[in-house]
């Protein structure tokens, strides 16, 4: 008989990709999974299904592992994080925020990668681990503590925001506020019509039209004079702040002028966390880290996000410890086989 993922156990591996993707992508908890099953005539426990996909991820984190050195070795990244809850950490209340780290490709990269990572803090610790060896561009929001080989670059969509938000504030700063958003979606306008140009073309359009808007933004600041601990007071410091960072897309045409597609891959953990609600343990939390990792990078591939997952769950089992390292670029998104069989 051919290995399988679960030696002994009764699923097959489309069972519980089934259940995998029910749950990551549609949103679907395992209870209400059980629930479901037990109207089909199959009584199943929950924490046998929570088992079913412990040894699923066992079989697939070495794939996981890979997204994060192919990561490191590429040029430009996104970053971000979101706040989820993990009931039983060492040293912390249930209620208590843990993170779920973001890190993903840019949009034109030849391998599109989206890798999570579970930790309990946003602590620079975190940020240090995370892109360590990394010797690259990263755009992202606000990340001060990352390793010297880093460039960071800036969101003008966090920047926009706050100034948005400030709109609505003291009536006297409203209206200096809608201006800073009117200057702010000039660039993002700009930056729209530098879709399917060459780099060097998009180089000069943000230098002839991105820039001189740029400084404008900036001499409003110096012109306006504001309640420090107001709404527009804090996203004129989150601007001066952030300013060496947000000037970085306008010297190099493949940085991007907003985290926006890491803000898009991340959605569905926020979608996730109000269904799931939290996670019972550290090891659960990571759990969610590689299957949303394998989703996000299926998705961006083009992929049927179940068929890679039956498949990765029926072939990586029979591979050798010899043959892990050899053929595990075998199993990667963009591989011509993959590509074929597990198209959406």
């Amino acid at each position: 008989m051919p290995k399988t993922f679960m030696t002994g156990g009764l699923p097959a591996a489309d069972l519980v990709a089934t259940v995998i993707d029910n749950k990551y992508k549609m949103a679907i908890p395992l209870d209400r999974q059980r629930r479901t099953f037990r109207e089909l005539g199959l009584e199943v426990a929950e924490p046998t299904l929570c088992y079913w996909v412990a040894k699923a991820a066992n079989c697939v984190e070495l794939v996981y592992d890979r997204f994060l050195k192919l990561l490191r070795g590429q040029q430009y990244l996104h970053g971000d994080e979101t706040p989820i809850q993990v009931l039983r950490e060492p040293g912390k209340t249930p209620t208590s925020k843990s993170y779920l780290w973001e890190m993903r490709s840019i949009e034109a990269a030849e391998q599109s990668l989206v890798f999570f990572h579970y930790a309990t803090s946003r602590s620079e610790k975190v940020a240090q681990s995370l892109y360590a060896g990394y010797q690259g561009t990263l755009v992202c929001d606000g990340y001060n503590h990352l390793p010297p080989e880093v460039i960071r670059a800036g969101c003008w969509a966090h920047v926009r925001r706050k100034f948005y938000e400030a709109t609505n504030g003291i009536k006297s700063q409203m209206s200096l506020g809608r201006q800073f958003v009117k200057l702010i979606n000039r660039l993002f306008a700009i930056e729209r019509h530098t879709n399917g140009i060459s780099e060097c073309e998009r180089l000069d359009v943000r230098q002839r039209k991105a820039v001189p808007i740029v400084e404008q933004i900036f001499q409003l600041v110096e012109q306006t004079q504001v309640i420090a601990k107001s709404k527009l007071g804090r996203a004129i410091q989150y601007l001066l702040n952030q300013k060496q960072a947000l000037m970085v897309y306008l010297t190099d045409p493949q940085v991007a002028i907003s985290n926006n597609v890491a803000e898009r891959s991340i959605r569905p953990t926020v979608m996730g966390r109000k269904n799931w609600l939290f996670s019972t343990s550290q090891k659960g939390a990571k759990i969610n880290a590689i299957f949303l990792s394998l989703m996000e990078s299926a998705e961006a591939n083009g992929l049927n996000y179940r068929k890679y997952l039956m498949t990765l769950l029926e072939e990586m089992p029979q591979l050798s410890s010899s043959e892990i390292d050899t053929k595990l670029e075998d199993y990667l998104p963009w591989n011509q086989r993959i590509q074929r069989i597990c198209v959406d």
